[in-house]
């Protein structure tokens, strides 16, 4: 028989929230910092290099967003499953008189 730890499942959710999205904003914050540098400061070395930061700087900052609000999907799909799972068990649970 499969055992199934419906808290864990949730926990797991919770744990890679708690220690994936400081990581994150952490990135997000330099992320930042980095965008002080202002793309004139390459346009007078190579024009092509403003318009690769400028790029990648948005580009970065996409992927950073779009990365958290998957941490959080994640915390709620395994949340729904734990839910899932334990009433499965509930409505499957034989019961005796």
């Amino acid at each position: 028989m499969i055992e199934v730890d419906p808290p864990a499942i949730r926990a797991l959710g919770e744990t890679i929230e708690r220690e994936v999205g400081p990581a994150l904003d952490a990135c997000a914050d330099l992320l930042e910092s980095a965008r002080a540098i202002t793309h004139s400061n390459f346009t007078s070395v190579v024009p092509h290099l403003a318009v690769a930061y400028v790029g990648a700087v948005e580009f970065v900052e996409e992927e950073l967003r779009s990365k958290r609000e998957h941490l959080t999907e994640i915390r709620s799909r395994l949340s729904s499953t734990a839910d899932n799972w334990e009433a499965t068990e509930t409505a499957s649970t034989i019961a005796t008189r």
